[in-house]
């Protein structure tokens, strides 16, 4: 995976989703369209673009999504951290 800011890469980031949510990183990774896991991977979305300096690109190609996707589980993921006032530090 990738290295970025903060010492973090996408997998690390996909565990503490995990602790959060529950929602096993492998999960996280497949295109389970259940609630919950749209849930943890738009947040997982969130955290790798604003948190960490991953690129929409790097995450599209990690998360096997579109960049179109990408752009919207990032925007809901910044709704799901505020409203369950999670935060990845």
């Amino acid at each position: 995976m990738l290295k970025k800011s903060k010492g973090l890469d996408l997998e690390s980031v996909a565990k503490k989703v995990e602790k959060l949510t529950g929602i096993k990183p492998h999960d996280l990774f497949s295109s389970d369209r259940k609630h919950s896991t749209v849930q943890a991977r738009n947040l997982l979305c969130f955290w790798a673009y604003e948190e960490i300096g991953m690129t929409q690109p790097e995450i599209e190609s990690n998360l096997s999504m579109t960049l179109a996707a990408v752009s919207h589980a990032i925007k809901r993921g910044r709704g799901v951290a505020a409203e369950n006032k999670f935060r990845l530090f």
